[in-house]
């Protein structure tokens, strides 16, 4: 079996630093990726953060205020799914009206 060897003008601590660099930008990602999955497993169980839940609906109703104010982020939902803090079911239940088509 032929071994490769590293190229001659690379050191080994370039290699490490090279590595590791790599290793933190993954880990930046993964660190997302974890944060967003607890986030959305807050939003659909309350029992497991009661505070942070209870803010995350206070935070969707005042995004939905938002978009139904704004006439460009409006264009991207159809008429008929504009949410705003004034609607019955609030932006939980648009939201899971929508899902739900």
């Amino acid at each position: 079996m032929q071994r490769y060897a590293p190229h001659p003008s690379e050191s080994r601590e370039e290699r490490r630093l090279r590595r590791s660099a790599r290793a933190r930008s993954l880990a930046r990602w993964m660190k997302l990726a974890l944060y967003a999955t607890v986030m959305a497993a807050i939003w659909q169980e309350r029992a497991l953060a009661p505070p942070v839940h209870d803010r995350m609906q206070a935070l969707a109703t005042l995004a939905g205020d938002y978009i139904a104010r704004s006439d460009t982020l409006a264009a991207y939902l159809p008429r008929s799914d504009r949410l705003s803090a004034s609607a019955d079911t609030g932006l939980a239940g648009a939201l899971t009206n929508k899902l739900r088509q």
